[in-house]
């Protein structure tokens, strides 16, 4: 057994692999865990933006901040320097600057006319008593600081091709006189600023691509976590899909993958036990297909033609098996006995009791030598009544015609008459002898009568099925049609008058399923 739960256990798992390689997809997982991975690689780009753009403007305001404290501080010892003529202290002051800070890309004192008076300049050498050369106008701007007594910023573009220069100016005057003598000049590059901007980027790169792969594997594992029931849910498909309906889907969670998988296995049950009961059906059908086919064998379905007499007899059951029963039987060279039977109820309880009459009549007919209708009729009831459910019964109809008599006796058990087309006199007969049904009454009598059959007479009986078929309008056939068709063909062979009967009751119901066995049974003298 453990052999063959491994080997079986293997081809599920192969049958799984085949299924889900049979075309390229991408994953679920792939599907879950890429949109989170976007979603937060969006976000914190976002973010990073936001914070890049906020330190800049930090960094901006605080560089912007310190470098007035300095030009204030260059403006009160230029001013203190040129009043009182004490320029080495400015020259100290600016070499310190010039040596000392790496931030001052230049510190300038220009007298009011714009000509230089000191200070270095680390892009170019600077010449006192001329112009500054560096290209940049100030005129404008230097005015307006002379006017306002107010230091002011320009930002110009860079002056090597990567950073900007912001540049802070104050007019400087004599303490004394409070005359306006001059300004000073200081530049700055932003590379403080981008130098700070770069590593806080960096930082957020840093933070964010750890975020990022935090993100990815909380993704990876909360989608395994849930891919893996699904998972579960394919395999146990395929392998259900391939018919195993004994496999159980394993997923214990109580979310909805949860009831999806029980759900799933309360299908496969149902689908289990229909199959089974499929199975028992088939069977069961197979069972009522052969006791059909025995059923038909025990009425003489071959056309009878001998001695003068003609003898067709048809039934079809509107289930697989029925309670309708016709037989003849040839008693000696000149009798021959005919019967019909219909049994209350369709189906297999009937076809019982349609085999219970005819063992009955055949044993009877074969044993007793001296035999009439209402004997046989009367053995048949006497027989079977004991046997009888409560509410079982049949109906029956038996005569025996004598050729060398040319008589007919009969016996009736509540069938109905007996229509029998006189050819000589061209007329319609019925009889009226009625009797008990057969398993009603127990030690019932039966009476018998005689009628006389000339050449070229001819007998039909029949049972409900034929006269109460029902058509698409719930329309029934009706006896008149029945005995319309007699009259008009009776001059037809028994055998084709049948054919032709069965034929016109088929046209009239179309496709509407048969409500009741039907049996037909016609006799007939050869003219």
């Amino acid at each position: 057994m453990e052999i063959e739960s491994g080997t079986r256990n293997k081809d599920e798992e192969l049958l799984v692999e085949k299924t889900s390689t049979n075309r390229f997809r991408i994953g679920l997982r792939i599907k879950f865990v890429l949109p989170i991975a976007v979603l937060v690689m969006f976000m914190f780009g976002m973010l990073s933006f936001y914070f890049v753009v906020r330190e800049a403007n930090i960094l901006e305001e605080h560089f912007v901040a310190s470098s007035k404290r300095g030009l204030a501080y260059f403006q009160n010892t230029a001013q203190n320097a040129l009043s009182f003529g004490n320029e080495l202290a400015l020259t100290s002051f600016l070499n310190d600057l010039e040596n000392n800070s790496d931030h001052a890309l230049y510190a300038i004192v220009t007298d009011s006319n714009g000509i230089v008076i000191t200070g270095f300049d680390k892009r170019s050498e600077l010449k006192a008593g001329f112009a500054l050369a560096d290209g940049i106008e100030r005129s404008a701007y230097l005015r307006k600081e002379a006017e306002e007594n107010t230091p002011s910023i320009i930002i110009y573009a860079p002056y090597n091709g990567k950073s900007r220069i912001y540049e802070f100016s104050a007019p400087i005057e004599n303490i004394i006189s409070k005359k306006e003598i001059g300004f000073i000049i200081m530049g700055f590059p932003d590379s403080v600023i981008m130098t700070e901007i770069t590593l806080t980027q960096k930082r957020l790169i840093y933070i964010s691509f750890g975020f990022i792969i935090l993100s990815v594997i909380g993704a990876f594992l909360l989608s395994s976590a849930t891919i893996r029931p699904i998972k579960e849910l394919s395999k146990g498909m395929a392998i259900i899909g391939s018919g195993n309906f004994d496999y159980i889907i394993d997923v214990k969670r109580s979310d909805e993958i949860g009831m999806l998988a029980d759900r799933f296995n309360w299908m496969t049950s149902q689908i289990h036990e229909a199959k089974n009961n499929e199975m028992k059906n088939r069977i069961m059908q197979e069972q009522l297909d052969m006791a059909r086919d025995i059923q038909e064998g025990l009425n003489p379905m071959t056309y009878y033609h001998k001695g003068g007499i003609q003898i067709k007899g048809f039934t079809r059951a509107a289930q697989e098996v029925g309670g309708d029963y016709f037989d003849y039987i040839d008693i000696d060279e000149n009798r021959i006995g005919v019967l019909i039977s219909d049994v209350s109820g369709k189906g297999v309880p009937a076809s019982l009791v349609m085999v219970m009459i005819r063992t009955v009549f055949t044993t009877y007919t074969k044993r007793v030598n001296d035999i009439d209708s209402a004997g046989v009729v009367t053995a048949i009831n006497d027989s079977l009544s004991a046997d009888f459910a409560i509410d079982k019964f049949a109906t029956l109809f038996f005569f025996i015609y004598d050729r060398k008599k040319e008589e007919l006796l009969f016996s009736n058990a509540g069938h109905g008459p007996l229509y029998c087309f006189k050819r000589e006199e061209g007329v319609l007969t019925s009889t009226k002898l009625d009797g008990m049904p057969i398993g009603i009454l127990e030690n019932a009598k039966y009476q018998q009568a005689k009628v006389r059959l000339a050449p070229g007479d001819t007998i039909i009986m029949f049972t409900d099925g034929v006269k109460e078929m029902r058509n698409i309008n719930e329309e029934e056939y009706g006896l008149d049609r029945i005995l319309d068709m007699l009259i008009k063909k009776h001059d037809m062979p028994a055998d084709e008058f049948v054919k032709n009967l069965v034929d016109d009751v088929d046209d009239f119901r179309k496709d509407v399923p048969p409500h009741d066995d039907m049996t037909i049974v016609v006799f007939k003298r050869d003219v």
